[in-house]
C-alpha cells in the first residue's frame, strides 16, 4: 500500500478492519469502504475519517449522528441493476435530497455497480445511461460536487466512454481481462512504482473525450491496453487501488472492488 499511495487517488476496501490495516501506509489517500457497515462500526468510521457508502436516508442519518458534531463524508449507493446494495433508482433523487438536508453528513460521491458488463452489453449500456442521468439530476438538485463511479474492470475496458470521475478496476489489477477478447491486448508495463519492483503503473489509452482510466497492477500482469487515441490528462479520471490488490488470496478481486 505504501508503494502505491503516491500513484492512486483512492483506496477501496471491503470492511473496517481492512481500512485500519492500510490506513497507516496510505498517507493522505482517502480510504473508501465499498460495502455496508454494521451500526456498531459507524462511530469508529466517522472518528477515523474513512468514507462509507450509504444506501438509505436512515443509514445516512445514523452516520450523521455518529459524527459527534463533525461532518462525515459519504457516498450514496444507487441500485441500477445489481440488486445487492443501494437505494432503488426510482427513490434515489428524493433520498439524495433528504440526505443533503441532514446536518453532520455530506454526500461527496454517487456510486452504482455493473453486474453484467462482461456478459450483456445492451443491458449495461442502458444501465450506464440511466446511472449518468441520475447523477446529473442529483447534481442539479444540490450535490454539485459529488464524484460518480460505477465502472468495474469490464466496464472500463468495454465502455470507456461512460467513465465518470472515478473507476473501480478489480480483475484488471492483475493483468486479467474479464472480457477474453481483450486479453491479447494486455502487455507488461516497463515502469516501477516507488522503490518496489513488484508493481507497475498501467494506463488505458482508449480515451473518450477527456477520460482516462488508470490502473495499478502487478508487474507480471497488466500494463497498457493498446488502442488508438491521444493520451488524456491522468487527473481526469481517478483510479481506486484495492487494498486486497496487494495479495490475490485466491479470490476474484472484482468482488472486493465493486
Amino acid at each position: 500500500v505504501k508503494a502505491l499511495a503516491g500513484h492512486v487517488d483512492w483506496f477501496g476496501v471491503a470492511n473496517l478492519n481492512e481500512a485500519r490495516e492500510i490506513a497507516p501506509h496510505a498517507g493522505d489517500v482517502p480510504v473508501f469502504l465499498l460495502n455496508a457497515m454494521v451500526p456498531a462500526e459507524h462511530a469508529a468510521i466517522a472518528r477515523e475519517g474513512f468514507i462509507p457508502i450509504v444506501s438509505s436516508f436512515e443509514e445516512a442519518a445514523a452516520f450523521a449522528a455518529a459524527g459527534a458534531g463533525g461532518k462525515v463524508c459519504a457516498h450514496l449507493a444507487i441500485d441500477t441493476g445489481m440488486g445487492r446494495l443501494g437505494v432503488w433508482e426510482v427513490d434515489a433523487l428524493r433520498t439524495a435530497q433528504r440526505i443533503a438536508a441532514l446536518p453532520g453528513i455530506e454526500i461527496t460521491g454517487i456510486a452504482s455497480h455493473l453486474p453484467v458488463a462482461d456478459e450483456d452489453a445492451p443491458f449495461t449500456r442502458e444501465q450506464l445511461a440511466r446511472f449518468h442521468a441520475l447523477v446529473e439530476k442529483t447534481r442539479t438538485a444540490g450535490l454539485r460536487n459529488a464524484i460518480a463511479h460505477i465502472e468495474n474492470s469490464a466496464g472500463v475496458i468495454a465502455f470507456p466512454g461512460f467513465a465518470e470521475t472515478l473507476v473501480r478496476p478489480g480483475l484488471a489489477l492483475y493483468g486479467e481481462s474479464p472480457l477474453p477478447e481483450f486479453q491479447p491486448r494486455l502487455r507488461r508495463a516497463e515502469c516501477d512504482v516507488g522503490d518496489s519492483n513488484d508493481f507497475a503503473l498501467a494506463v488505458d489509452h482508449r480515451v473518450h473525450g477527456n477520460r482516462l482510466a488508470v490502473f495499478l497492477a502487478r508487474a507480471l500482469g497488466l500494463a497498457e491496453i493498446e488502442a488508438a487515441g491521444e493520451l488524456a490528462d491522468a487527473d481526469d479520471v481517478d483510479a481506486v487501488g484495492n487494498a486486497l490488490g496487494l495479495e490475490r488470496r485466491g479470490v476474484r478481486s472484482e468482488e472486493h472492488t465493486s
